[in-house]
């Protein structure tokens, strides 16, 4: 008899939000098939332990759903079988992308707590199928979640997996404690490989016998396997199979040696836990996902998608701190989440989007997909707009206001260019609610200061506010301390030289550190407009080029085309600072313009770039180069608020073509390096180009290639293969001689241009005020919201440091009353001694901390 003795056999239905139904369909059926798994489990109740019936809820969105809308029977029937095991529940709401940020990843955890505390569960397993990764911090906050194991069914179709398949491993996280992780089979295959439908013993035996055959033979070290199972023909969205378990109990009555045990999520736990964990090998890294270029696909609404999570970031600040939660704003700001979580689910659309673009039911699935980022940013308006009033202290109707109020959300100091509405100066009558409108998350900050009067610059510490009477303010001139001539920008701190015939980048002094940064050499411009496409005499098949007979094409090959004419190249001084602006004819766009700012008030350099995009349905990419005059060099890039040294903190075989950047990613050798955030289009290519390759490692070429990448339609099934229009994106590059993550993090909030303004009503005099504190190096503030309680809020505070670190949290003209280290579910871990207004807390390395701080009324 072989070593393995038994297969576990996980039923469940994979939740794919819009792939194969439009979405609100779709979650109706999910409640409909829990209905479904009620019955089946009590008609085979009674059966032998090993046969009857289990399910496991792959994800939390449609049992909270369900549970909306269930009769108190079906709620108590649901409490049994989680009960006695038949049932069990996941962690995950849904599968979820690297554009969830830490705070996302925190609250889609929360029903995990609710569920617990209902139904008297364990629930401590979590399933991430489908997707090819996950941000390396989710090992931390499921871990503080109570998760002891999380498993991984990766569909490798356009990805891949790291390690090994059928691999048990213990995931060490960025603060050096361990999680179990299983990096299973592709979610679907007990259905593609033993048919149970075919109700056909002898072929199920065949197949598994190879299959064990297989197994042993490689040296898998189990003697169990574990297997997850749909219902074909569907691997998605589909109901639970009805004849399985009768499948499964004919099986086990034949006596083979290898039993089929139907098994839960937690079963696999229990039965993981036996092995010795010395006998479990350990791995950290960041799980780096293949599957986000999809990102790219919907350019427009990712970028929306990321400004209205700063507002509503900014408006949970506020409400925090200015104890101002109504029932509409609770309820909005719920809703807001709900729709910027749900826009990081892995599904973009329906799977017919790359062949039948123009298919009614396509076109359906994407604008439900597209609303989830335009509903969370016009909510985002609304609780932005309610909390800037009331920190301004405005009446609902009034005459002219006498200031202006700025406010600077960020743990980073910021000296922000001051616009002031022309509006603002209006004669007559003034209603809070027609100023909503300069709150909107769709307006672009350059369509905002069009309408807006340039009135200088505002120094802000971070968390503070100042309000400025429009008495003091007045128009100004745009700066001009650098120096502009027809082939040259220079300021204090850098000196660009350009080529005004060709729009050719000649030079870009660091002056600080000596350096020339550009790669001149390189066959790529700085900032060089890239237009990639497939190159068809070599590869015919176009979409399919990518990806043939399961596996990745890396030798495809690519047509790359910079700008084909330069239409106009000027330089002229802006409130800014200087700025080079460039304006070309190019492939793949109707009209380009680009502009390179020398930032007088801070230290980096802005890049901008509006161009009017073609309905192109072949595949294409758009990149903007950065050719670095670096040496032998390293990179970090962050996520989740954790920042990932390339290569040797990812996890063997997970993505190195590209990543996903929370804020930016930084390129360095031994002497220099630069910082480059991307607050609007999250990809990056460090290295080169990458896409398609599958390396296991980045190549280190001298000097190397950065490549922002800001919009594709690479992918060949649900994600959009068109965006025509107008794209705005924003960069901003900073330069330094040693990596410092503190240092990174400013570049990241200072490119994110957060600073918020607004009306004041009454401003006699010039006033301002601070809301929190954060004192000590090595921690930074991810986040602050309000708690369920009155007067209570959650910060989350994140450690930098390669150190132990302490800081303090001060909250002005506040008296706190107590504070606690929580969890990620806001469940007390100690106490917190406070004084007065502030908190002194400690950190080792690599920490995500949770304190709920409640103050004295």
């Amino acid at each position: 008899m072989g070593k393995i003795k038994e297969v576990l056999c996980m039923h469940h239905t994979h939740l794919d939000v819009g792939y194969t139904h439009v979405q609100p369909a779709l979650i109706q059926m999910h409640l409909d098939y829990l209905d479904q798994v009620l019955e089946l489990c009590a008609k085979t109740e009674t059966w032998p332990e090993e046969s009857r019936f289990r399910w496991t809820c792959e994800t939390t969105l449609p049992v909270m759903k369900w549970l909306e809308v269930a009769e108190p029977e079906s709620v108590a029937r649901l409490q049994h079988f989680l009960t006695n095991g038949q049932i069990c529940i996941a962690a995950q709401p849904f599968h979820a992308t690297p554009l969830a940020n830490a705070e996302q990843i925190n609250q889609m955890l929360q029903p995990v707590k609710y569920l617990r505390d209902r139904f008297g569960i364990r629930l401590d397993t979590s399933i991430n199928h489908d997707v090819n990764g996950q941000p390396w911090p989710m090992s931390q906050l499921l871990l503080d979640a109570g998760i002891k194991l999380h498993i991984m069914g990766i569909n490798t179709h356009f990805g891949g997996f790291p390690l090994e398949r059928r691999y048990l491993f213990r995931w060490r996280t960025p603060d050096n404690r361990e999680l179990l992780a299983f990096n299973g089979e592709i979610y679907v295959l007990f259905n593609w490989m033993f048919k149970p439908e075919l109700n056909d013993l002898d072929y199920l035996r065949e197949k598994l016998e190879a299959y064990v055959a297989e197994l042993e033979n490689s040296g898998y070290p189990h003697d169990f396997v574990f297997l997850t199972a749909t219902n074909p023909p569907m691997p998605d969205n589909n109901a639970p199979d009805h004849t399985l378990a009768e499948v499964i109990r004919r099986w086990n009555e034949t006596g083979h040696e290898v039993k089929i045990r139907f098994a839960t999520s937690e079963m696999l736990l229990d039965r993981v836990a036996t092995v010795p964990r010395e006998a479990i090998p350990v791995h950290g890294g960041d799980w780096t996902d293949y599957w986000n270029f999809g990102s790219g696909s919907s350019a427009k609404q990712t970028r929306l998608h990321r400004k209205a999570r700063q507002g509503l970031a900014a408006a949970d600040l506020l409400a925090s701190l200015q104890g101002t939660l109504s029932p509409q704003y609770r309820d909005a700001a719920k809703r807001a989440w709900d729709q910027t979580n749900l826009y990081t689910e892995h599904t973009w659309g329906h799977a017919a989007n790359a062949d039948s673009p123009d298919r009614p039911d396509v076109d359906e699935a994407w604008n439900h997909k597209a609303h989830y980022a335009y509903d969370a940013a016009g909510l985002t308006t609304y609780l932005l707009g309610k909390q800037m009033e009331h920190l301004a202290g405005n009446p609902e109707q009034s005459g002219p206001p006498e200031g202006v109020l700025v406010f600077n959300p960020t743990p980073t100091a910021q000296t922000h260019s001051l616009y002031v509405p022309k509006a603002y100066w209006a004669e007559g009558r003034h209603l809070a609610c027609k100023r909503l409108e300069f709150y909107t998350q769709s307006t672009d900050l350059e369509d905002r200061q069009a309408e807006a009067t340039y009135v200088g610059e505002v120094d802000l510490a971070p968390f503070t506010w100042k309000k400025l009477p429009l008495a003091g303010l007045a128009a100004q001139e745009a700066k001009r301390s650098a120096t502009v001539t027809d082939d040259s920008l220079e300021n204090a701190r850098y000196r660009l030289k350009f080529d005004s015939r060709t729009g050719r980048i000649l030079e870009l002094w660091d002056k600080a550190r000596n350096w020339q940064l550009v790669d001149t050499a390189s066959d790529w411009n700085f900032f060089q407009y890239v237009h990639e496409s497939i190159d068809t005499l070599r590869n015919p098949d176009t979409r399919k080029t990518f990806y043939r007979d399961g596996a990745w094409n890396p030798d495809w090959q690519a047509r790359r085309l910079g700008a084909s004419r330069l239409l106009g190249c000027r330089a002229e001084f802006a409130p800014e600072g200087a700025q080079l602006i460039l304006n070309w004819e190019a492939p793949g766009v109707r009209s380009l313009e680009q502009r390179i700012t020398l930032y007088d008030h801070r230290p980096g350099l802005g890049f901008d770039v509006l161009f009017d995009k073609l309905d192109t349905r072949t595949p294409e990419g758009l990149y903007f180069a950065f050719p670095l005059a670096l040496g032998t060099w390293k990179a970090k890039f962050d996520t989740a608020g954790v920042f990932v040294e390339l290569d040797d903190e990812q996890l063997p075989g997970a993505s190195r073509d590209w990543v996903t950047v929370d804020q930016t990613l930084s390129v360095y050798d031994g002497k220099h390096g630069v910082t480059l955030a991307c607050p609007d289009a999250p990809l990056v290519q460090p290295g080169g180009f990458g896409f398609g390759k599958k390396r296991s490692s980045i190549p280190r070429n001298s000097p190397p290639l950065l490549l922002a990448w800001p919009m594709n339609n690479y992918w060949e099934t649900n994600f959009p293969v068109k965006q025509p229009g107008l794209n705005r994106f924003h960069y901003e590059l900073e330069t330094f001689e040693t990596f410092d993550p503190q240092q990174a993090l400013a570049c990241g909030h200072r490119a994110a241009r957060a600073v918020q303004l607004a009306a004041a009503v009454t401003c006699p005099a010039a006033e301002q005020g601070c809301l929190l504190e954060l004192e000590g190096a090595g921690l930074t503030l991810l986040y602050v919201r309000p708690a369920k309680e009155p007067e209570t809020l959650l910060v989350r505070l994140k450690s930098v440091s390669a150190t132990g670190v302490q800081a303090r949290l001060r909250f002005p003209k506040r008296t706190l009353g107590q504070a606690w280290l929580v969890d990620t579910l806001d469940q007390p871990l100690n106490e917190l001694v406070v004084r007065a207004d502030s908190l002194t807390v400690n950190a080792v390395a690599g920490a995500l901390l949770n304190i709920r701080v409640k103050f004295r009324n």
